[in-house]
């Protein structure tokens, strides 16, 4: 094993584990902020009727 595919590996990991940190944290946690914001919308139309 060259350096370099040995070094490819170790980018193609990382990169591996930052999609998968995206997924799994970064993503949900945008959906939730929408959902609260949608929420707030909903609570002052809600409020005015």
């Amino acid at each position: 094993m060259s350096i370099l595919t040995i070094s490819m590996q170790i980018l193609n990991t990382i990169l591996g584990v930052l999609g998968i940190y995206l997924l799994f944290i970064v993503l949900p946690a945008k959906i939730k902020k929408k959902s609260l914001q949608l929420d707030r919308i909903e609570n002052i139309l809600s409020k005015k009727k």
